[in-house]
């Protein structure tokens, strides 16, 4: 009696492969399938182009991080001016001709440290979006990086089950979104779902929602 294997994908009738070469012929037919996937998406998938826009954006914020500082600095130093000058008046017995009312040197005052205020704010929002880009990019180059080294052909002949999942979710409609895989599109014949996925949800969680949709629409 020839070995049965009973968790194979529908063949082209529809039936379950039961014999040990109907399951390795319908594997075999599924890792075609998948390297001519995986070489059409190839060319589209180009990260060494999108870690030099990264760059670029990033050379961009750090000159105005520069420009900030250095305004921040001038008006430091124009703002210790000013409070000397005020003191000097407030001191002198005849105030220079050419120096402003108090009320003015206050006003002038009050608007440097506003600015200073506000420069110093704004600096800290483009150190918090260098910080984040410098994550983006540690995340691209890792991602380009295990990129280049996966084999697709010793992933699938390692374990072929996940060739199998991967017809199994194509068939039943699955597509994850562009937007950082946040969740997964399931289209069918008469209507497309989108399953929204949180970070913060279990695995447990994500898959019981998944299937649930599918379930719903078998």
């Amino acid at each position: 009696m020839a070995d049965t294997y009973d968790e194979g994908l529908p063949n082209e009738d529809g039936l379950m492969p039961t014999t040990l070469e109907g399951v390795m012929a319908k594997t075999k037919k599924d890792f075609g399938e998948l390297r001519e996937s995986f070489i059409r998406l190839k060319p589209l998938i180009n990260l060494e182009d999108d870690l030099k826009i990264v760059h670029t954006a990033e050379a961009i914020l750090q000159g105005s991080q520069e420009t900030r500082e250095y305004q921040i600095r001038r008006n430091n130093e124009e703002l210790e001016s000013l409070q000397e000058t005020l003191r000097e008046a407030r001191q002198a017995a005849r105030r220079p001709a050419t120096a402003g009312t108090e009320a003015e040197y206050e006003d002038q005052l009050a608007k440097l440290i506003e600015d200073v205020y506000s420069g110093s704010k704004r600096k800290q929002v483009q150190e918090d979006l260098m910080t984040k880009k410098q994550m983006a990019i540690k995340e691209s180059e890792e991602e380009n990086k295990q990129a280049k080294e996966w084999n697709v052909e010793k992933e699938v002949v390692k374990d072929n089950s996940k060739a199998r999942r991967l017809k199994a979710f194509t068939d039943l409609g699955l597509r994850l979104l562009d937007s950082d895989a946040e969740g997964i599109l399931i289209t069918t014949q008469n209507d497309i779902d989108q399953v929204k996925l949180d970070k913060d949800q279990s695995d447990f969680y994500k898959t019981t929602t998944i299937w649930n949709k599918i379930n719903a629409i078998l």
